[in-house]
């Protein structure tokens, strides 16, 4: 009996982190351009397993993985990349929990967003964004799991002073205690809300 409980409860933790078909997710951040926001559409059909996972990411306790995580590396007409968690402990827990590539469905297409990785088969947390068509990086194995569908003036206008200046292992062992003191001026995500899904699309549909 315990035993096919523990096997119900792991196809329900698998089953309750599959991410719908699609969804939308706004990020308000400090740049301050317009109202600060930018949405991505993320299609599970492009990269399931990424998608799963950012899926899972943003629906953490307080507020998911992304809350208030620095703009730490802004390479302009290249990428802007995100996804070392505020809070050293939330990194800890994240930072080797490798996920399996997926096929390059996506390309890297300017505004869209893709896990930075070391290598084959280790996606973890950290994103980035293409500030220009890097479609060499297809053959690279970055997969795209979404794209920015409004508020690419926002993007686009993310802090760029301080280039790739922070040191990614001091994000890791202080946070953004050590983001806030060296770097004043970057710009970081305040939230990161999912704000419409393919269920909610359906219920729309069903009610007219």
């Amino acid at each position: 009996m315990r035993s096919f409980f523990l096997l119900l409860l792991s196809f329900t933790c698998i089953y309750a982190s599959q991410a719908p078909a699609w969804f939308i997710v706004d990020y308000q951040t400090t740049v301050a351009v317009g109202d600060g926001i930018f949405s991505i559409n993320f299609t599970r059909a492009a990269a399931p397993l990424g998608v799963d996972h950012m899926w899972e990411l943003l629906h953490l306790p307080n507020g998911g993985y992304y809350k208030e995580n620095g703009f730490f590396r802004v390479v302009s007409g290249f990428v802007v990349q995100f996804g070392i968690a505020a809070e050293p402990s939330l990194s800890a827990q994240w930072k080797d929990q490798n996920i399996q590539d997926d096929p390059v469905a996506l390309q890297n297409k300017k505004m869209v967003i893709s896990y930075a990785t070391s290598g084959a088969n280790t996606r973890t947390t950290q994103l980035f964004i293409n500030y220009a068509d890097n479609l060499y990086l297809d053959g690279m194995g970055f997969s795209g799991i979404g794209i920015v569908t409004k508020g690419w003036e926002v993007v686009e206008g993310i802090n760029p002073q301080y280039g790739q200046q922070p040191d990614q292992g001091k994000i890791y062992s202080q946070g953004d205690k050590y983001l806030k003191s060296k770097y004043p001026k970057l710009d970081y995500i305040q939230t990161a809300t999912v704000s419409k899904t393919a269920a909610d699309a359906k219920a729309i549909i069903d009610q007219a």
